[in-house]
């Protein structure tokens, strides 16, 4: 009885030793890896808390660059068992808030879920909420690939604007981190889309929007972005409120301030095409409304709404 109590010591003893020897060694490959995926920064790691047989938990990763962006996770971990070596039964990675800012805005993620394939190569993907500024995306979800330094995905879908959006995705992993986004709208709210991007003092509008828009870029900054949209068969309603906005329509049509004014007061419109484009770092939206009372047409400039760099092709 004292042998097999001995033995068994012994054996807790060891364990309990390889895992004290494997933290640091795990810390320090974790933050090696890092390093290489985010060449020039600085990468700090708080905690690891390893069991060898069920999971590997990290906490407080941060990666910063100056002047460039700061990558903040609270929480980040593996969940496993010996099938996910033998039987390749593929990993569990959660991920509980990451927090992601650089020069001109920042997103939040929370309750991120990743499942690694059998095949090592494919991430089935999971966000509860993720947020840009005041836009707010909700259970977004698809699969990912990751092949030849390439992040690819053919559907990634999320709720949005009381709608949904459907998206293409390809992204290169090295120091350029070029990307490919092909979007879907489909039934998005526009009177939220305005209150979200501080439009409500300037305009109100009802309805809803679809189409699609394709974005390109590199790093934090969009080089390209174009987009045909077209309104909701339920049609809607816009008033204008903002003078300065009229007066600068009625300078460019020749028309009177008081008929700009009038026609804007409260238009019904039936259908309507929005066209989205990029230009010295504004976006802009070309509207055609058609309705009841005739047709209306208006050119919409946001400015800094997003990170630009024009002219990659």
């Amino acid at each position: 009885m004292k042998r097999a109590l001995f033995i068994v010591i012994l054996l807790f003893s060891c364990i309990l030793a390889v895992m004290l020897a494997l933290k640091p060694a795990v810390n320090f490959l974790l933050t090696k890896e890092l390093k290489l995926m985010f060449p020039g920064s600085k990468i700090s790691l708080r905690g690891c808390i390893f069991r060898p047989f069920s999971n590997l938990n990290f906490s407080e990763i941060k990666i910063q660059k100056e002047k460039d962006y700061e990558l903040k996770i609270k929480d980040f971990g593996f969940n496993y068992s010996l099938g996910t070596f033998v039987k390749r039964d593929g990993l569990n990675i959660t991920i509980g808030k990451l927090d992601y800012s650089f020069v001109m805005a920042g997103f939040q993620a929370n309750d991120i879920s990743l499942k690694l394939e059998k095949d090592f190569a494919h991430l089935e993907l999971f966000v509860r909420q993720l947020k840009y500024n005041k836009v707010d995306l909700n259970d977004l979800k698809g699969m990912l690939r990751i092949d030849n330094n390439t992040l690819s995905s053919e559907y990634l879908s999320a709720r949005i604007w009381d709608g949904q959006i459907k998206a293409g995705l390809n992204a290169k992993l090295d120091n350029l981190r070029e990307y490919v986004v092909d979007l879907k709208l489909s039934g998005l709210n526009v009177e939220r889309l305005i209150n979200d991007f501080d439009l409500a003092e300037r305009f109100q509008m009802s309805g809803t929007i679809n189409g699609p828009i394709n974005l390109k870029g590199s790093g934090n900054s969009v080089s390209i972005l174009e987009g045909n949209l077209s309104a909701g068969s339920e049609g809607g309603k816009l008033i204008i409120k903002d003078n300065n906005f009229m007066q600068g329509m009625a300078q460019k049509t020749g028309q009177s301030l008081d008929l700009i004014v009038e026609s804007f007061k409260d238009y019904h419109y039936n259908t309507g095409i929005i066209k989205l484009s990029l230009e010295q770092g504004n976006i802009i939206l070309n509207v055609d409304l058609d309705g009841e009372t005739g047709k209306r047409n208006l050119e919409i400039r946001l400015h800094n709404v997003i990170p630009i760099k024009e002219g990659l092709k």
